[in-house]
């Protein structure tokens, strides 16, 4: 024990005791419950005869504790409160919810007269519950009694007010926080300012929850489980596509009993992945409800040994995702109208390409083909081979263009859902991305393979527009002995190192778990390649 200098122990605020003022005009509300609390806690020193005094917010070890002392160095002062906490006083209180006292606290300083350090300690209850404590050591002087006992009980009633009052202006800045982000995700989507809704709905929640991870669940037809149809962005252990059940899961007790849930450890079972589960920490999940049906769900979690989600973090997010559920059915109705009042033009452009210019062509290279058998000149005949190379290849891209122009692709085939998915992202790039298919896809590519395919498409696609600076990119999906390949290359300046490699890692997770590879690289062209067996089938 030192008569030298105050000096602050770590706390929220510290040194010695000083008489209180007035709040300034200017004073924040925050402020305004620090210096109460300070005025709290420097009248309990006083009147005790104390040399330290603290207030903490609970048990844990991340509790914030804010203190006031004198005569204490700062080594004494963290020795003191290690002291206070090996002796059990936080959870010693918040157990029984009485006064703690303590004759002689072992600690490792020492006192200078050899004057034993006394402690009184009592809860401080709020909200029926215990908030937290207020402590009081002393040395040289005679034991606490059960008046000063009451006095600081009534010392910490007041600090009580001052904690709800915090604990109050708290909830309230969440509260408009959650309402202000569900205004402006339902104005941008019901005037069309969002590109990705899911995916800033997802980015939305987890921020506004304080979690590590959030994801969006669809329902699917007669499917008995949810699709994850959006998630974080840095969520490397899920993948888009990703299956879970609905019996076994929280996300579907969530679905089916069309109420929200929260529990402390919650995690996610993912189908086609044996073994493997999502989560471990705490969760909450919330039901995206149209009518009297769920279709489909938001989560939100927390990595394992992280504090729980508060109480109020549920209803409010089952009040966001209400709000902004009924505002993305009414933005997938009004895109399901501008869909249908397409279908009857692009049908009409389809048809015009099928009838008179591919024929053209086509009649163009029949003549070709012709004259080249009548052509002497090697040299010539290897040019007009590769103009019938070359129409032959308009033919074919004029094609795949009437295939994503003629048929609306909701509900559609796995061709229309990866054009779809290049249509999107293409607005990402200088011009649209190149697509060629190879082979009996649609075929072989069914059920979970199908999902996992445009998932890939996606994903690779999405790191080249964020990532890559490229002018030219393209997509090739082709089936070949007994295995269907995803390339995706673009002309950009490849993949830098301080880009995070969680996207790459979902792809070769996703071709690890099908027995197959992924590859990425190039020079001038980068590659990325996926490559699967697809079996007898049996996916779908």
């Amino acid at each position: 024990m030192s008569g030298a200098q105050p000096m602050p122990d770590g706390g929220a605020w510290g040194g010695p005791p000083e008489p209180s003022s007035p709040d300034g005009p200017g004073e924040t509300t925050e402020h305004a419950v620090e210096a109460a609390l300070r005025r709290i806690l420097t009248a309990a020193v006083e009147l005790l005869d104390g040399s330290y005094g603290a207030i903490f917010d609970g048990p844990e070890d991340s509790a914030d504790w804010r203190t006031i002392h004198q005569h204490f160095g700062a080594d004494d002062l963290d020795r003191l409160r290690r002291g206070i906490r090996a002796a059990g006083v936080p959870e010693r209180l918040a157990g029984s919810g009485l006064p703690v006292l303590i004759d002689d606290l072992p600690w490792s300083g020492t006192v200078a007269t050899g004057a034993p350090v006394l402690v009184l300690a009592v809860p401080i209850h709020w909200n029926e519950r215990i908030a937290g404590g207020l402590v009081v050591a002393a040395a040289g002087r005679p034991a606490f009694t059960d008046d000063d006992a009451r006095l600081l009980q009534a010392l910490a009633a007041a600090a009580a007010i001052a904690l709800g009052s915090d604990a109050l202006r708290s909830d309230l800045l969440r509260r408009e926080a959650w309402s202000d982000a569900s205004a402006e995700i339902v104005s941008a989507l019901l005037t069309s300012r969002l590109d990705a809704p899911l995916a800033v709905l997802s980015a939305s929640v987890r921020a506004l929850a304080g979690a590590d991870y959030a994801c969006v669940l669809r329902t699917g037809g007669a499917s008995r489980s949810l699709t994850v149809v959006a998630r974080s962005e840095d969520d490397g252990d899920l993948l888009l596509g990703d299956r879970v059940p609905l019996r076994g899961s929280i996300a579907g007790e969530a679905v089916e009993s069309l109420q929200p849930r929260a529990v402390a450890v919650g995690v996610l079972p993912l189908l086609g992945r044996p073994g493997t589960v999502h989560g471990g920490g705490p969760m909450m999940v919330a039901p995206m409800l149209s009518a009297d049906l769920a279709i489909g769900a938001i989560v939100v979690g927390r990595r394992p040994g992280a504090s729980t989600f508060p109480a109020s973090d549920l209803d409010l997010l089952a009040g966001f995702v209400g709000h902004t559920t009924i505002a993305l059915q009414l933005a997938e109705v009004r895109a399901d109208r501008e869909r249908i009042l397409l279908i009857e033009d692009r049908a009409r452009i389809a048809r015009d390409l099928h009838d008179t210019v591919i024929q053209q062509l086509f009649a163009a290279g029949l003549e070709l083909r012709a004259t080249a058998a009548d052509v002497p000149v090697p040299r010539v005949r290897a040019g007009v081979d590769h103009s019938i190379t070359q129409i032959d290849s308009a033919i074919a891209g004029i094609r795949t263009a009437v295939l994503a122009i003629s048929t609306d692709s909701a509900g559609a085939s796995l061709r229309h859902r990866i054009l779809d998915v290049v249509r999107d992202l293409g607005r990402e790039f200088a011009q649209p991305p190149e697509l060629r298919f190879d082979g009996p896809v649609e075929l072989v590519a069914r059920g979970d393979l199908s999902e996992d395919v445009v998932a890939v498409v996606r994903e690779a696609l999405t790191n080249v527009a964020r990532h890559a600076g490229a002018a030219r990119a393209g997509v090739a999906v082709s089936v070949l002995d007994g295995h269907i390949r995803v390339e995706v290359w673009d002309d950009g300046r490849g993949m830098p190192d301080s880009v995070p490699r969680s996207g790459l890692a979902n792809l070769e997770r996703r071709a690890a778990r099908r027995g197959g590879d992924f590859s990425i690289g190039g020079t001038g062209i980068t590659r990325a390649a996926w490559t699967v067996p697809y079996g007898d089938g049996s996916d779908g």
